[in-house]
């Protein structure tokens, strides 16, 4: 498989290596896609953060999460492939003498990124499953590979959801009680705690990729026109369908925390 502009296979096969540098260790080389994203996308432009980007990575020697985010440093094309690098398919990037993978190794729907932000005002979020959540019992030796890559590189959202509705509560019960004593004047009430209060809410629509009998387990690099179509279709069958029935434009109160909608 060689995809022009994008990856090509590597001339010596990894196996054939008792050791090698980090960059070296993958069935396939990325070194061409750093001219395709120079290409098509304007740097300058991205940086000017009139949008905000944020790209996932994982440390290899740490395993610590990396958000690579252009609100806070300058984003280049190296950052993007960090946040692609999913081995043993495709090579580690170094940046700054650091080595990073795909940061789906670590949290393939981070979440956190949006919710660690404590934004005030409320938030519509679309999260894009690529892995099948449910599938049935594996019935061969492959099928256990695939369903193994399924639950690894699926969203963990609903444990995350979990967390975060426990925590917005405590914060919404701070936020009110904040108002409250300063509304009373009770207590001289410090800065520091009534920043702790949040009163947002968050609506997530989640468009879940399903599983089919013919998916095999090199998905997470099997790029052949046949798979793209198919996930193209299926997106575009979704999104129509949550179209029809914008439910999700619906205000949220804000103690509810957070809304998981399912077009």
């Amino acid at each position: 498989m060689d995809k022009k502009g994008f990856f090509g296979p590597k001339s010596i096969n990894p196996w054939f290596f008792e050791k090698n540098s980090i960059n070296e260790l993958s069935f396939y080389d990325t070194s061409e896609l750093k001219n395709t994203l120079e290409k098509f996308i304007d740097f300058n432009l991205l940086n000017q953060k009139k949008i905000r980007l944020t790209l996932g990575a994982v440390s290899v020697e740490d395993g610590n999460r990396v958000c690579f985010d252009n609100s806070r440093q300058e984003v280049g094309p190296l950052h993007i492939m960090a946040s692609a690098a999913l081995p043993p398919g495709f090579p580690a990037i170094t940046i700054d003498g650091k080595n990073y993978w795909d940061g789906g190794i670590s949290s393939n729907t981070p979440l956190n990124v949006i919710l660690e932000e404590n934004i005030s005002q409320k938030l519509l979020c679309f999260m894009v499953n690529l892995f099948p959540l449910s599938s049935k019992t594996p019935e061969s030796i492959f099928e256990v590979f695939k369903r193994k890559k399924d639950i690894e590189l699926s969203s963990r959202h609903r444990e995350v959801i979990r967390q975060f509705c426990k925590i917005h509560g405590l914060k919404h019960t701070i936020h009110q009680l904040s108002k409250i004593i300063e509304k009373n004047k009770l207590i001289n009430l410090p800065n520091e705690f009534a920043k702790q209060g949040c009163s947002s809410a968050i609506n997530i629509v989640r468009f879940l990729y399903e599983d089919h009998s013919y998916d095999l387990w090199s998905s997470d690099f099997e790029f052949s026109r046949s798979s793209m179509q198919d996930h193209i279709e299926m997106g575009y069958a979704q999104v129509k369908k949550a179209l029809e029935n914008p439910t999700w434009l619906e205000v949220i109160q804000d103690d509810v925390g957070v809304v998981l909608r399912e077009p």
